[in-house]
């Protein structure tokens, strides 16, 4: 072959490689600013692959093959991310814990907070019109233990409950035979 074919050929191969890597970060800097997350959050890629394992799906082993890619572009972007707002608190290492699950309150709370968003209703109690409002609703990589609440939204048509590896089978079939018109993504595991 000639050199400057396999030179085109080696330039190909890694501007693939390099545009194609890192993508679980990048992926869950835009879940996190999308869904209005938890932007103290430090390498963001880590806790996506957490959440992958936990709740295994056709998409682990790539998540698992990009994860040092990923934590790779998480520290190239630890400059950007403490100018964008995303510092870690004083108490908080690089590779603290996970948040813990969430009780049945703090999940109401999360609940009401989102609704409250697709609403449009900032303050005050919801009305029939405010909950008819809402379509859709992501609720995903919230931690979530209950879906209390969620059974007022009748004109709900798409709800995302994945990675709450704390929801039950028995809580998404309930909430499905209260909402039957509404998709809803979840992989519980228990």
């Amino acid at each position: 072959m000639n050199g400057s074919i396999k030179i085109i050929l080696i330039a190909t191969m890694a501007l693939t490689l390099f545009s194609s890597s890192g993508c679980m970060s990048m992926m869950a800097r835009g879940i996190t600013d999308s869904t209005g997350g938890d932007k103290n959050e430090i390498y963001p890629s880590r806790h996506l692959a957490k959440a992958a394992v936990q709740s295994p799906s056709w998409l682990t082993p790539l998540a698992l093959i990009d994860l040092p890619l990923s934590l790779a572009v998480d520290t190239v972007m630890l400059p950007l991310d403490a100018v964008r707002g995303r510092r870690p608190k004083m108490d908080q290492s690089v590779l603290a814990a996970d948040k813990k699950p969430l009780t049945k309150e703090e999940s109401a709370k999360v609940i009401e907070a989102a609704i409250r968003k697709a609403a449009g209703s900032p303050t005050g109690g919801f009305t029939k019109a405010d909950l008819e409002k809402v379509t859709k609703l992501d609720l995903r990589l919230e931690k979530l233990t209950d879906v209390k609440g969620l059974e007022k939204l009748t004109q709900l048509t798409g709800l995302n409950l994945s990675f709450n590896p704390d929801l039950t089978k028995a809580q998404i079939a309930e909430l499905q035979k209260a909402l039957p018109k509404c998709k809803i993504l979840s992989n519980p595991t228990k």
